[in-house]
């Protein structure tokens, strides 16, 4: 009996375990090998390596003669030991977590699943050649192991090895044939990976074949069928997991959803309300009513929603990637990027973390780190859609359009069927701002060939088919927008402003409230269709328009501006004054200062229309705080597409409250106007 010195954490990089040194000792040469042969599929065909050649030879000067003795196995206190490490991973302790699954290897080193859960968080720590080391070594004490594969599977195919994800999916397959869990994993790999829908639905068709009452399988089974328009199918598949486990949160999640999708926000959030009562906490449940919320601009709900899932599972990413999401578009840039670094702690290789970051840097004019960081998620993964377009937006936006193009023909290539769109469109506006219109058309139908188009997609491509004047043709691209997403604000309000220039000013108003169901506290949509009652002298319309726009957005300057424009227009000065003085008391909004000092000084009132000048120029001159989300960004067009009414009158020469001044009052909003434009044309 030889004496055994402790061996190296497996925290600390992985480098040794007891399995690990027996192995070597016993056969005098490290071994590497693939789980199956490539030529037979067959498991466990072993491919030889030199020590020399591998960086594991280190392991054999680790003991110098003997191996320590092998202790009995005890599963059941090991799988103890491994639920608590893995219980501490979710709370965020990935180290300890670490730690403790290298102390329960040592006393357990032949057993394969805590090797199989040690290799799990090195692959989220990044540290992949350590993982797939130790999922070798599991698979070698247990070859017929198909939980172990799957684990691998997922890794592979989370760090971009879509071919060795897909052969390892398929070998455990074959060890555990028609088992649920592995037909669901390998469904929603395909999916991502390849974007086969059909082969990833009939996946799970064939897992609900294999056990009818599996709850998973139903589930994943309806979001394919809702996917395809079935909402009937997928309704009775919820219905039919729900009934064999009512608890069971996935599908409430899933049904929830739907119900959001189909334009019934209350029942969504009663049914979410229902989940989270009765259901046991999870956090995808929270992140998804949280994002739910984010689209609906209620942006403390879903930064609460957010905290509550981040309770649960302090390392759940989506939940950190949302309330970063979150954060960055409510304009708290370092609050977003202290939430990206303490998601890459967790998993320094997260690909979307890593994309999310950069993007964010990009947005704040920091070029080169977000390169570094795209460089490196598409080191990852070369095949990386989202991060192809987004390094061709750094090339584009320094000018180099021509290594743009290069970046988004990479990115078309993706088999993300989103990122792979992402890419068409930004190569199809860049072909158009060029002037070769051709070009981008040929390119928005390449795209929607390759992939069913989302509703941005649909929205983006009526954009540029109304800037080229085929105005019938943009109405349809947008209508084909609306009815792939009705919960979508901005496709709302470009059809509505499309239908207002074509003269259908009943679909406008039909379209400003679609908008406002799915966006209600998006001032934009309320300022829109005021202005169409205005200029159509439906005035005490408008009146209770701008009022709900009011009251659901308190205090909004270029809301307020407008409807007390068009009081000032009417000549109800002392009304207009009011609703000015209101508008003053929200964010600081020049505009709406100017306008109100031009309103004083055309009723004499000099002094006061000194000082409210002042503030506007200070207001002007101070730094930018943006206070809208980046979901209202595009919605400021309002502005430059449409006048009000009152301004168009206003323009024409009317008086506010001095008929006789009427010139000066015209020109003195003209200039205003013609200011304000150009501001909104720069935020566009």
């Amino acid at each position: 009996m030889y004496g055994v010195q402790r061996m190296p954490s497996v925290a600390c990089g992985c480098k040794v375990n007891l399995f690990l040194a027996r192995r070597h000792l016993q056969h005098g040469r490290s071994r590497q090998y693939h789980p199956f042969d490539r030529q037979s599929s067959r498991p466990n065909q072993l491919v030889w390596v030199s020590p020399l050649n591998s960086w594991r030879r280190r392991f054999a000067f680790l003991v110098a003669t003997a191996a320590a003795p092998t202790r009995a196995p005890k599963a059941e206190e090991g799988k103890q030991a491994m639920k608590a490490a893995m219980a501490k991973a979710k709370a965020g302790q990935v180290a300890e977590a670490l730690e403790d699954l290298t102390e329960a290897l040592e006393r357990f080193p032949d057993n394969a699943r805590l090797l199989t859960s040690a290799a799990v968080l090195h692959g989220r720590q990044g540290r992949v050649e350590c993982a797939r080391e130790l999922f070798r070594h599991g698979q070698a004490i247990e070859p017929q192991n198909a939980v172990l594969l799957r684990a691998w599977a997922t890794m592979e195919a989370q760090k971009g090895d879509h071919a060795m994800a897909e052969d390892l999916y398929r070998a455990a397959d074959k060890l555990d044939p028609g088992n649920p869990v592995m037909l669901n994993a390998w469904a929603s790999f395909r999916k991502k990976s390849t974007g086969d829908s059909a082969g990833a639905r009939q996946m799970y068709a064939d897992a609900v074949s294999a056990n009818p009452d599996d709850t998973r399988s139903l589930q994943a089974l309806a979001v394919m069928e809702e996917r395809r328009g079935n909402r009937e199918a997928a309704m009775a598949l919820l219905e039919r997991a729900l009934q064999q486990d009512p608890l069971h949160v996935p599908s409430w999640q899933t049904l929830a959803l739907m119900q959001w999708r189909a334009g019934r926000l209350q029942e969504a959030r009663e049914l979410f309300q229902e989940a989270v009562t009765n259901c046991p906490p999870h956090a995808p449940l929270w992140a998804a009513w949280a994002n739910v919320e984010a689209h609906q601009q209620q942006i403390e709900k879903a930064r609460s929603l957010y905290r509550k899932a981040l309770a649960v599972d302090a390392a759940h990413m989506q939940s950190i990637l949302g309330l970063a999401v979150l954060e960055a578009r409510s304009g708290r840039p370092r609050v977003a990027l202290k939430l990206y670094t303490k998601g890459l702690q967790l998993e320094p290789d997260n690909i979307q973390l890593l994309h999310a970051s950069s993007q964010l840097l990009h947005q704040q004019g920091q070029e080169g780190e977000a390169r570094k960081l795209t460089q490196k998620v598409l080191n990852l993964d070369a095949n990386n859609g989202h991060a192809w377009h987004t390094l061709g937006q750094i090339e584009e936006q320094q000018g180099k359009l021509e290594a743009a193009l290069t970046c988004y023909s990479a990115g078309q290539q993706s088999n993300d069927k989103a990122g792979a769109l992402l890419n068409y469109e930004a190569a199809a506006k860049l072909e158009a701002f060029r002037g070769h219109l051709d070009e981008a058309r040929r390119l928005f139908r390449e795209g929607s060939v390759r992939s069913r188009p989302s509703s941005r997609y649909l929205r983006e491509w009526g954009a540029f088919e109304k800037r080229a004047g085929s105005l019938d043709e943009a109405a349809k691209l947008y209508q084909r927008a609306t009815a792939a997403d009705p919960n979508n604000e901005r496709t709302w309000l470009q059809l509505g402003l499309l239908e207002r220039r074509r003269g259908q000013s009943a679909a406008a108003r039909e379209c400003f409230r679609r908008g406002i169901q799915a966006a209600p506290h998006n001032p934009y949509m309320y300022q829109v269709w005021a202005g169409l009652e205005t200029a159509e002298r439906r005035i005490d319309t408008a009146r209770q328009i701008y009022r709900r726009g009011d009251e659901a957005c308190p205090q909004h300057g270029p809301l307020l501006m407008e409807w007390a424009l068009l009081e000032a227009s009417e000549g109800n000065v002392s009304e207009a004054r009011t609703i000015f003085a209101r508008g003053a008391q929200g964010s600081p909004h020049g505009p709406l200062l100017a306008a109100w000092a031009k309103l004083e000084q055309a009723n004499g009132r000099e002094a006061m229309a000194v000082s409210l000048r002042k503030q506007a120029l200070e207001t002007e001159e101070a730094p930018s705080q943006a206070d809208e989300p980046d979901l209202q960004k595009g919605l400021n067009t309002t502005r430059k597409v449409i006048l009000t009414g009152a301004e168009r009158r206003l323009n024409a020469g009317k008086s506010v409250a001095a008929p006789r001044g009427k010139s000066k009052a015209a020109a003195a909003r003209k200039t205003r106007a013609r200011a304000e434009n150009r501001r909104q044309a720069h935020r566009d």
